[in-house]
């Protein structure tokens, strides 16, 4: 306990230090990652209790940390390559305003209730199939289909379309929360909270919460950036509270009922104790595989890590490279396990220890320079892909999602269709004076 409380106590020591210099930006990329940890500090906390197998040891912590302090000096770093603008500085005086043509934002509506309705009507069918006959197993029929079952191509694609046009309408409504209100929003976007509903449709019957963690985190981040660009100064801490905490709250009940599809949760342990569990296991299992080096091997370079391009070899014929698709789970108590061990294990298994903090440094680096850009540009467009990775930040304690997705299958459609929205399909621009400040 007293470790994990030590490595709180230094976290927010970093995070106030990275505050300071970084002109009270609440939302770096630095500062998610480190509030990233702190939760999982916090939780690692609250389910002390849980893990009574496992031991944190100061060196697996000393470890952790010099993974977020690389990425810290990466950020750093990025800003002696871009000047960063402080919020007062941003030059945008005409604030750009698109509008999508009435046929395509039709044609969106009648696509994403397609999918949602084959999609919804697959997964019925894969529970049947493996014995559902009513009653609330549902979820876990499904889940237990999708293991062994393939859902289709046509239907993965009219799925990912609609994950992605979400995306896209998700960030231009929180562009408009910030200018009009949430009053235009429900007056004249309807279309735009039916392709969203749709889409979360999609996400709750796929039984993972990592969609729903991902469709969340990028409305959050686009509203915070847009509020940001469009107001000229640094979010208040009660406006993020306001808005990360419904998301929260949302995430958590999902979190619940998602979770009744999963067979490794014990039916007698409380739907609290399963989401402390979840969100708080990350670094007592990143402590156990440090202490158990052959616990989890590939036989491939990077192949616990580039797991998203060795899949997709084997999708168009390789035969089985050698790749970790799923890490072992490991004991936390009786009848609980986990295999969640943070992104920085996978850099470790693979690289070493150096490889993570060459690669947390070049990660911080890449995202501080997109980030910078984006508050000196107007592009929406690179805007929309920014917010979208910054789930990818979120999701680096419980996985290393930010390599096992790319060149996956689900990765290269979104990347397509969200770029075919954003540059292919003709918009009407206006333009907004907007106020000094």
């Amino acid at each position: 306990m007293l470790i994990i409380i030590i490595f709180l106590m230094i976290l927010v020591v970093l995070s106030g230090i990275v505050f300071c210099i970084l002109k009270k930006d609440l939302l770096s990329p630095s500062q998610i990652t480190i509030y990233v940890f702190i939760l999982g500090a916090f939780f690692s906390l609250l389910g002390i209790n849980e893990w009574d197998q496992v031991t944190v040891t100061f060196y697996s912590i000393m470890i952790l940390f010099m993974g977020i302090l690389s990425f810290v000096v990466g950020e750093f770093i990025s800003i002696k390559v871009e000047k960063r603008p402080t919020v007062k500085g941003i030059q945008i005086r005409k604030l750009k305003v698109i509008e999508f043509p009435k046929w395509f934002r039709i044609l969106n509506v009648v696509i994403c209730l397609i999918a949602v309705i084959i999609y919804i009507r697959r997964m019925y069918s894969i529970a049947f199939e493996y014995g559902y006959v009513g009653g609330n197993d549902l979820m876990q029929r499904i889940r237990i289909g999708l293991d062994n079952e393939s859902t289709g191509m046509l239907i993965v694609t009219f799925m990912n379309y609609c994950k992605s046009i979400s995306v896209v309408y998700g960030y231009y409504m929180t562009k408009e929360i910030n200018i009009y209100g949430i009053k235009y929003i429900l007056k004249h976007r309807t279309d735009y909270i039916i392709t969203i509903i749709c889409a979360l449709c999609i996400c709750f019957f796929s039984t993972t919460r990592y969609n729903f963690i991902k469709y969340f985190s990028i409305l959050f981040f686009s509203y915070i950036l847009n509020y940001k660009l469009i107001n000229h100064r640094e979010i208040k801490l009660f406006t993020i509270v306001k808005w990360g905490g419904p998301i929260i709250i949302s995430i958590f009940l999902i979190f619940i009922i998602t979770g009744q599809s999963r067979l490794s949760f014990n039916e007698s342990v409380s739907g609290i104790d399963k989401f402390v569990m979840y969100a708080g296991s990350s670094i007592p299992a990143f402590s156990y595989g440090l202490d158990h080096p052959g616990l989890n091997e590939s036989t491939i370079f990077g192949g616990m890590t580039f797991t998203g391009l060795y899949s997709l070899f084997e999708y168009f014929g390789a035969s089985s490279l050698g790749y970790v698709k799923f890490l072992q789970q490991i004991p936390l108590k009786y009848m609980l396990t986990t295999n969640v061990y943070t992104m920085q294990y996978n850099f470790i298994c693979d690289f070493g220890i150096s490889g993570m903090i060459i690669l947390e440094v070049l990660i911080g680096l890449v995202y501080g320079v997109v980030y910078t850009k984006c508050l000196k540009s107007q592009s929406d467009t690179l805007n929309i892909f920014y917010t979208y990775y910054c789930y990818y930040l979120v999701m680096q304690l419980w996985n290393p999602q930010l390599f096992q997705d790319l060149f996956s299958i689900t990765w290269i459609m979104e990347m397509f269709f969200i770029s075919f929205v954003c540059l292919a399909i003709p918009k009407k621009v206006n333009y907004i004076q907007l106020k000094e400040r």
